[in-house]
């Protein structure tokens, strides 16, 4: 599961990477949330999701839907299947 998880998050990278510029900044939270997700550090990989949302700058809504699933997926790992929700 694990590891299908990291194969769609790279997925959404290398896709995103061809039709969008974006912001340096953004890039790196989500590389942040692979690198601390695929760890077990679910707490720094909800941070670094939550602070995508914390950005000024405006994100394509495929960053957004990215963004949500993967704090989903996050929340839902630690128990807090409300917030999962």
């Amino acid at each position: 599961m694990k590891r299908i998880i990291s194969i769609i998050v790279f997925d959404f990278y290398i896709f995103s990477n061809l039709l969008f510029a974006q912001n340096q900044d953004t890039y790196n939270l989500f590389l942040k949330f692979s690198e601390f997700f695929n760890s077990g550090d679910l707490l720094n990989a909800q941070e670094s999701m939550l602070s995508v949302f914390k950005t000024k700058e405006t994100l394509p809504e495929v960053y957004i839907i990215a963004a949500y699933n993967n704090l989903g997926v996050t929340y839902y790992r630690l128990g807090k299947y409300k917030e999962a929700l």
